[in-house]
């Protein structure tokens, strides 16, 4: 083995371990704290994450069990859920479009906290009902905030992120989403598993992590307002990739 001649300076710095000294690598800094929060996480990415989080912990904690309360506890006939789902999706549908055009022209924020809030309504209020009825309004008006909060929503998440960084925001995004409905899902789980009998009760809970996320819509998230800029640089190219796409799920459908 042949070793290079060091000065005392390398030789206190050697790492004895390998013929390689902290003086032949590359320099890198070693102060403490100095770990950069990429620059696509900013603090509306964070705070919308947290709550997606959140509702949709909320949200799991009830959705798998709503059959079973619907035609268990209340006795009402199966064919009511299709009912139940068909008019939620359909009212959080038509509501995109026009908080869509909405949201291009400001009052971003307030529709977010409105759409999350009347979520957050909807689940005290469906461990009070007595009837199938109230079940279905109180469903529909959970999609209804679900349908005047996604298209703001999503436009206060790339508010201040750079082009190229947006893959990484909804990623995370919807990585955040999906974690929830596995935490609400194994959170009621738990309740159920604790002696819980009542559905009724893992209900109430649900609306704990509600609250929680109103809180942080409230304290965290901003609208940096304005409108939103348009690009007719590949409106021709995308309107025909759109009619490909519907043409195909038509067809997929029949």
């Amino acid at each position: 083995f042949f070793f290079k001649q060091k000065t005392a300076y390398e030789i206190r710095n050697c790492d004895w371990s390998s013929d390689v000294c902290s003086s032949d690598l590359p320099k890198v800094s070693r102060r403490r704290g100095s770990i950069r929060r990429p620059s696509w996480l900013t603090a509306n990415v964070l705070a919308l994450g947290l709550v997606s989080l959140l509702n949709d912990g909320a949200s799991e904690m009830i959705a798998p069990l709503l059959p079973i309360f619907l035609t268990g506890t209340l006795g009402g006939a199966p064919a009511l859920l299709g009912l139940v789902e068909g008019a939620a999706d359909a009212s959080a549908a038509v509501l995109k479009l026009f908080s869509g055009y909405i949201a291009e022209r400001g009052g971003r924020r307030p529709m977010v906290i409105l759409g999350y809030g009347l979520a957050a309504l909807t689940r005290p209020l469906l461990a009070t009902v007595g009837s199938a009825g109230p079940v279905v309004a109180l469903r529909v008006t959970d999609r209804i905030g679900k349908g005047i909060r996604t298209t703001p929503r999503d436009v206060l998440l790339v508010a201040g992120v750079p082009k190229e960084r947006l893959a990484s925001v909804y990623g995370f995004h919807r990585a955040m989403d999906h974690a929830g409905a596995v935490v609400g899902a194994f959170a009621a789980w738990l309740l159920l598993r604790s002696g819980v009998e009542d559905l009724r009760t893992v209900f109430l809970w649900s609306t704990v992590p509600s609250l929680v996320l109103l809180v942080l819509l409230v304290v965290l998230v901003r609208d940096p307002g304005g409108a939103l800029p348009r690009s007719e640089e590949h409106t021709s190219e995308l309107q025909s990739q759109f009619r490909i796409s519907y043409a195909v799920f038509c067809l997929k459908k029949k």
